[in-house]
């Protein structure tokens, strides 16, 4: 984990600059410079307006009274993708414009459902639910951790966070 978080936040900018510096001496640094922000603005441009359109079948479906389960992955993928064009650089923005255009959005949305539906029908993923305990959010549930370098682990926690099942109330009188 530590690699892909060194690669993102040290290796990417990196990159990233070293595209500009090359694209500004071939082409001038304030033709660059325009690149950079024409692409800030259609991708803001394009997220905004992907994401009213979202928004709306969200509450479209919340109307009907279904589950918004698709829109709201096509939302998280709008608002990354709309974080990624306004990061000057070109190997940001052709991942921003990858997920906010429609086409591409619904590929890749395809293709998460296919992983997670896979992975749950193989047993990667387990999912477990409980009943209350008596206040709000004390349901038990079970976490199920995945390695590759160990065997499944897998906690209980029943009555929420250990720090509020742990402690002993007491009532004082006033």
């Amino acid at each position: 984990m530590f690699f892909i978080l060194f690669l993102l936040f040290v290796g990417m900018p990196m990159i990233e600059l070293y595209l500009l510096l090359k694209l500004g001496a071939q082409i001038g640094a304030l033709n660059t410079f325009g690149i950079v922000l024409v692409t800030g603005f259609v991708g803001a441009f394009l997220a905004k307006s992907q994401g009213r359109a979202i928004f709306a079948q969200i509450q479209g479906e919340l109307n009907k009274g279904g589950v918004p389960a698709d829109s709201l992955l096509h939302g998280l993928l709008v608002f990354v993708g709309g974080l990624l064009l306004i990061t000057p650089g070109f190997v940001t923005d052709a991942f921003g414009f990858f997920l906010v255009v429609p086409f591409t959005r619904f590929v890749l949305v395809k293709a998460v459902k296919a992983h997670l539906k896979h992975a749950v029908a193989t047993g990667k993923y387990k999912f477990y639910s409980g009943q209350s305990q008596g206040f709000p959010g004390g349901a038990g549930f079970k976490v199920y951790t995945y390695s590759n370098h160990s065997q499944r682990s897998s906690e209980t926690f029943q009555g929420g966070p250990r720090a509020i099942r742990d402690v002993n109330p007491e009532v004082i009188d006033d």
